[in-house]
């Protein structure tokens, strides 16, 4: 089995519902970025969402997506901007998954070099999975 879509696998049965409207039905892996933008095919550019959410959300860039959310509840979206916060620093810079998987137990969780805490969205799911 191709390592990505296992990744893909193991992350929908993690969070098991939709980062969005918390839906448990129908659930797929998104791009944070997406592909078509250049947005690359990595755990850490990946969110469940719901088909529903999914589709609405498009190809849409991640700042702009967010903020054509209604009905979103406030833990959910400050997670969301906690997590394309953290996804937008990767793609700025030479972190891989593998160079993170390290650090994700570190009592700080902080990217090496930076004061950016690693998402608990991400970390909890690196922790079990590496």
């Amino acid at each position: 089995m191709n390592k990505n879509m296992d990744l893909k696998r193991k992350l929908v049965r993690f969070h098991k519902e939709c980062l969005v409207c918390n839906s448990d039905e129908k659930l797929s892996i998104d791009h944070i970025k997406p592909s078509s933008l250049g947005g690359p095919s990595d755990v850490l550019n990946y969110v469940v969402l719901c088909s529903k959410c999914n589709t609405l959300k498009g190809s849409t860039e991640p700042r702009e997506w967010i903020e054509t959310l209604i009905g979103i509840s406030k833990p959910n979206f400050l997670r969301l901007k906690e997590i394309i916060e953290f996804n937008e620093i990767l793609l700025g810079s030479s972190y891989k998954t593998s160079d993170l998987i390290c650090h994700v137990c570190n009592p700080n969780r902080i990217l090496p070099g930076t004061d950016i805490k690693i998402p608990h969205y991400f970390r909890e799911f690196l922790i079990v999975n590496k």
